[in-house]
């Protein structure tokens, strides 16, 4: 599968999650996400640091969000108003500031810029295309270590916001 058509597929996967209405274990459902993911019972209060036990339990601030399993056994999803869907997961090798510049020309970015961190980077860019605006968040940071990627694909300027600002409280 080539770079352009993971990065859809996510964002495929990121619109039907939004899109789909969560089945809680409240009512019935398994606690699952559109994707089939088993979520958790890991609901942060807005501005809440929430544990990842699955990534080394670092912890993250990502408003009112439902954390499930992501797409790789090193990750997982965090779905909600305030981020969308953020991917964040361990990552096996750095992603070079070259290497996401290059997937994001894939997409004819707008606005691309890089923040530096003092543990990494993280990237963002827009584009308009057959699914509307799309506000994209490519995030590295080095903790503890490790190599950890937060990633998105947004449909509103404000979650990217909220996806940057979440990749920035990820510590230990």
């Amino acid at each position: 599968m080539t770079k352009q058509m993971s990065r859809f597929a996510f964002v495929l996967l990121a619109a039907a999650t939004l899109a789909a209405p969560a089945c809680s274990k409240k009512d019935g459902g398994t606690g699952g996400t559109a994707s089939g993911a088993k979520a958790t019972d890991d609901k942060p209060a807005g501005g809440a640091a929430t544990k990842l036990a699955k990534l080394d339990n670092l912890t993250i601030e990502a408003g009112e969000s439902q954390i499930s399993d992501g797409m790789s056994a090193n990750s997982v999803m965090l779905i909600g108003g305030d981020v969308g869907a953020l991917t964040v997961e361990a990552a096996a090798t750095p992603k070079s500031e070259a290497d996401v510049k290059s997937d994001a020309d894939s997409f004819s970015p707008k606005n691309y810029k890089v923040e530096k961190l003092a543990d990494g980077y993280i990237a963002t860019y827009d584009n308009t295309g057959s699914m509307g605006a799309t506000f994209f968040v490519d995030g590295q940071r080095a903790i503890g270590g490790k190599t950890y990627h937060c990633s998105t694909a947004a449909s509103k300027a404000e979650q990217q916001a909220a996806a940057i600002a979440a990749c920035k409280s990820l510590k230990k």
